[in-house]
């Protein structure tokens, strides 16, 4: 009849009209989480990159997935949208590898090239016993004015005293290659000031370096006995 012949001529243009409101908004939705997701990274090059912020933030082309740090032995050169960086400095990245040591760190998140943003107020004792005798101090804490730690390339900043001999060194130990070099060594303490400030002002007396190493700027894993031992020599000092 001619009413159920109107009736489904109308449902059809109904059914016609939803599928293309569908249609556009699966369209705008799409455009609108490429607008979302198109990937951030913090930039910076030359002396800029060793300022205390992180550096501007860059939106990447279409088709960028990753943010690098470029590194010329521990110092960061350039940061930011893989592509964005001179080709003369970019070349560090060639490779697969998610992080080449020493030269180029890859990541694939939103402002991930961000580099040890809670580390930046953390300060150790720097000294060498060589320029103050009072840096070779075991066993009871070194009243001595602690610095600023530089930009890590870690997730944690440590504090740490070397012992080689006569000689004595405290400082931060701020890369991995320098961590890794004292946790080889009998003579390296490591602490972390996150978890106690200043920690290397008060270091256990311990055995000379085994393997002495020049690059031993470093930390060797933390035992609980030294942390108490730590926490009992302060109380003793500053409160009985």
């Amino acid at each position: 009849s001619q009413s159920q012949f109107e009736s489904r001529k109308m449902q059809l243009l109904s059914s016609s009209t939803s599928n293309k409101l569908l249609l556009w908004g699966l369209l705008f939705v799409g455009h609108s989480r490429f607008i979302v997701t198109a990937l951030e990274c913090y930039h910076c090059e030359g002396a800029d990159c060793e300022q205390m912020d992180q550096g501007k933030v860059d939106k990447c082309p279409d088709g960028e997935t990753v943010c690098a740090t470029i590194f010329n032995e521990g110092t960061i050169i350039a940061k930011g949208c893989l592509g964005n960086i001179t080709e003369d400095i970019r070349i560090k990245c060639q490779g697969n590898n998610i992080d080449i040591l020493n030269q180029c760190h890859k990541c694939k998140d939103d402002l991930c090239n961000e580099w040890s943003p809670n580390n930046m107020d953390l300060e150790c004792i720097q000294c060498d016993s060589k320029l103050d005798p009072k840096c070779r101090i075991e066993g009871e804490p070194l009243y001595m004015d602690p610095t600023h730690c530089h930009i890590s390339r870690t997730p944690n900043i440590l504090c740490y005293a070397l012992k080689e001999g006569n000689r004595t060194v405290r400082g931060c130990a701020s890369t991995l290659e320098q961590q890794r070099t004292c946790m080889a060594s009998d003579g390296c303490y490591l602490c972390n000031p996150n978890t106690l400030p200043v920690c290397n002002a008060l270091i256990p007396k311990f055995e000379d370096a085994q393997n002495p190493n020049t690059n031993a700027g470093g930390i060797i894993g933390v035992e609980i006995l030294s942390y108490i031992s730590m926490v009992i020599l302060i109380v003793r000092n500053h409160f009985l």
